[in-house]
């Protein structure tokens, strides 16, 4: 233990002593060191019962890794990156469905042929045939109509429409086989739904192969002497009318069409003066 003159000597400065001690021992006797100062006695003393910190040894060898920590929380998404280049085309899909079907109205007649929906019956309408203005196709008015906001009476502002009359004369007889002169001319509006293609065909009551007859009869339209002109219809050959009706109105009205071909040559596809047949096709 140290003596009782060196424990009053503070702890800093015996360390610092030790400091000059240790280096002074490499070049004098322990000896001399004792009898150099009592500082350095008390030093030597220090120095003999903690002993001088020794060289530093070599590194050990390195340890095993550690075992993973736990996963932290989930970081704040990032900003977007950009656009990447186009992937390339993907191997084609089966095909699709057939083509939702086709919609077509029938002239003359309420009902639709078989193979086909009715989708609504109703009555043809048109522009008067003494007008120059209005539309010029035939319309076909469902029986129970569907109305918006509405004035009642006559409005100048307006257009008008009206019902559409058989002009028939004593052809209905021949070509129709019964009368209907100046009946109200029906409709139906006919959908079928495994067809993609419809059309009309005129001066025939027969479709070209592969194409499936809805229904013929015979092309109708407004006269070629009055100032209203109106789209050719295919009206069917047994034809239907409106009952109730007793009173010639002459609204829309609906004639056989003939042709009137001068041929130049025999035989001639179209002799002057015969009326056109017609039908209606899908496929």
């Amino acid at each position: 233990m140290l003596q009782s003159n060196c424990i009053n000597i503070a702890k800093d400065d015996l360390l610092a002593e030790i400091d000059f001690v240790g280096e002074y021992l490499e070049e004098v006797s322990l000896k001399a060191v004792m009898y150099y100062t009592p500082r350095a006695c008390c030093a030597f003393q220090l120095l003999l019962i903690t002993g001088r910190d020794g060289r530093d040894g070599q590194p050990g060898r390195p340890g095993k890794d550690g075992k993973d920590g736990k996963d932290g929380n989930p970081g704040r998404q990032g900003p977007k990156g950009p656009i990447g280049s186009p992937g390339q085309n993907g191997a084609r899909g089966p095909p699709g469905p057939k083509g939702g079907g086709v919609q077509y109205f029938r002239w003359g007649r309420t009902v639709c042929p078989r193979g086909s929906q009715r989708l609504y019956k109703g009555r043809m309408a048109g522009t008067h045939y003494t007008h120059k203005g209005g539309g010029v196709q035939y319309l076909c008015l469902p029986e129970n109509p569907k109305w918006l906001k509405y004035q009642e009476g006559y409005q100048g502002q307006a257009t008008t429409i009206y019902r559409t009359e058989y002009e028939t004369h004593h052809f209905g007889n021949l070509l129709f086989g019964k009368n209907l002169q100046d009946q109200d001319a029906p409709c139906a509006a006919c959908y079928v739904p495994n067809r993609t293609a419809k059309f009309m065909i005129p001066a025939s009551y027969q479709c070209p192969g592969g194409w499936r007859r809805e229904y013929f009869g015979y092309i109708m339209s407004e006269h070629h002497t009055h100032p209203r002109s109106s789209s050719f219809v295919c009206v069917d050959k047994n034809p239907e009318f409106v009952p109730g009706k007793n009173k010639n109105e002459n609204g829309a009205l609906l004639y056989f069409v003939q042709a009137m071909f001068h041929c130049t040559h025999s035989p001639c596809p179209y002799p002057y003066g015969r009326e056109l047949a017609c039908a209606v096709c899908t496929k």
